[in-house]
């Protein structure tokens, strides 16, 4: 493309941000061509209301991971939970806390945002905030239909649907479906199952009409999405796991919101060892966010490196000003924890491993170690 619109003169313009996620596949070019071509930077930050959120992202932008997650742990914006049922409920409740000050269903579905990395997280959320929307009577009866595979997947009135397939062949005076886009149920006709729902555009309500087909094949509950999925959204707070994020999905986790951001992290998930465990438990809440902070820093340095190391550096197949094509950046230093030294060889592997398989999950202390030991722990730190 760039060697055509060089040939005939065309002015070809790129927007994006080189230290957010790129594509999941094939591509990826953007980052090189800015750096090839020096692009202009746009370095003020208009979203963000308050200042240390602003700062944190700034640092987050040059990996500055380390200093923007204390700063978080300072404003108590993460929620350390010390095993990972009680983070869950912790987390559904805090998005219920926000979304229950937007009276209008198309407000409460944009203006609150649950993050994950995992696809198989974000179903676990968006079952559990679906739960809580049913207490709190924002939905109305649920009609199932039945996906390809077999699964069944029920929607109701108020229910937050992610579309998951473009459709630009619509009824006229309908909008052009979009991939990725997040709409609110407003009708369900109980004998078609066609499904009407609306999205904010500017000052107005947009509606489309959905068959059955369309939402049996093509739609995901929207309570929570994929930390790729949220790259251009903007909201009012957000509520985020940061587990196996590394430095640009953490980037793109911090960025999201103007008012309100949380992480949610199990403290279980963070240590190694069981007297950790009871150690962690033990301290006060601001030293318990102090230490995952780091700690987290630590993962998503160790993340880096590995991700770095499994994926060829990518080139670009045309460079405008024929230069030499720049050498691969060298992969950066892992933050080092404070007082810890710099890690071996095998705590890195090790926290590798741990990223990959949360093997925490499969021996952490649950029925054989008391909630509180006798001793008054309370069950987040």
């Amino acid at each position: 493309i760039l060697t055509w619109a060089g040939d005939v003169g065309v002015d070809v313009r790129m927007i994006g941000d080189t230290q957010q996620l790129g594509s999941v596949a094939a591509g990826n070019a953007y980052p090189r061509q800015v750096a090839q071509l020096d692009g202009v930077k746009l370095r003020n930050n208009n979203r963000q209301t308050r200042a240390h959120d602003r700062d944190a992202v700034a640092r987050l932008q040059v990996g500055g991971a380390v200093g923007a997650l204390a700063g978080y742990a300072q404003h108590g914006q993460l929620n350390v939970a010390m095993t990972d049922p009680e983070r869950l409920t912790q987390l559904v409740n805090g998005w219920a806390r926000d979304a229950a000050r937007y009276a209008d269903p198309l407000d409460r579905a944009t203006a609150v945002a649950i993050l994950a990395v995992r696809r198989d997280r974000v179903d676990q959320l968006n079952t559990a905030a679906r739960s809580q929307a049913r207490v709190n009577g924002w939905l109305g009866t649920d009609i199932t239909y039945r996906r390809p595979g077999g699964e069944v997947v029920a929607y109701a009135v108020g229910d937050p649907i992610l579309l998951r397939k473009n459709d630009y062949h619509r009824p006229a005076g309908e909008p052009t479906l979009r991939n990725n886009t997040l709409w609110v149920v407003q009708a369900i006709d109980p004998n078609t199952r066609a499904m009407t729902v609306g999205r904010r555009a500017g000052r107005t309500v947009d509606h489309a009409t959905l068959d059955a087909a369309y939402v049996a094949s093509n739609t995901a509950h929207g309570y929570a999405t994929t930390t790729h999925a949220a790259q251009g959204r903007t909201v009012d707070h957000a509520h985020v796991v940061p587990d196996g994020a590394d430095p640009n999905a953490l980037l793109v986790q911090a960025s999201r919101h103007r008012r309100g951001l949380t992480f949610y992290l199990d403290g279980g998930g963070l240590v190694d060892t069981r007297d950790q465990w009871w150690q962690l438990a033990r301290l006060p809440a601001a030293a318990c966010a102090r230490w995952a902070a780091d700690r987290l820093a630590g993962q998503v340095g160790l993340f880096d490196d590995e991700r770095q190391q499994q994926r060829p550096d990518t080139i670009t197949a045309y460079d405008a000003l024929r230069r030499p094509t720049p050498k691969p950046a060298t992969t950066p230093a892992t933050p080092v924890l404070p007082g810890a030294g710099q890690p071996t060889a095998e705590q890195r592997a090790q926290a590798e491993r741990s990223l990959a398989r949360r093997r925490w999950q499969s021996r952490r202390p649950t029925s054989d170690v008391p909630r509180d030991g006798g001793r008054g722990i309370g069950r987040s730190c």
